[in-house]
């Protein structure tokens, strides 16, 4: 559905601003290290040597992906705000 003329941007341009990015890079955090959990406790328990090396590159994946949410933490701080504030984000 198509929003009427004036009354803001349509709905997919709305859904691209992150209102809480500091918040949202915290819960995919939480959700890698859940993820890392669970990898770690499927490769102790596989038997198939082909399963085994599926999850290690999917570690590995998982320890990327937390790099750049890292990453992207560090770039959320503004200087002289230790741990918070934010670069604004439109919405």
């Amino acid at each position: 559905m198509l929003a009427a003329p004036g009354t803001g941007p349509p709905r997919a341009a709305r859904l691209t601003a992150v209102r809480d990015p500091a918040g949202t890079l915290r819960a995919l955090r939480v959700l890698l290290g859940e993820i890392t959990q669970a990898l770690v406790g499927l490769t102790r328990t596989v038997q198939d040597e082909g399963a085994y090396w599926q999850c290690i590159e999917a570690l590995d994946a998982v320890d990327e992906a937390k790099d750049r949410v890292r990453t992207l933490a560090l770039g959320e701080r503004t200087p002289g705000e230790p741990g918070g504030g934010g670069r604004p984000c439109a919405d």
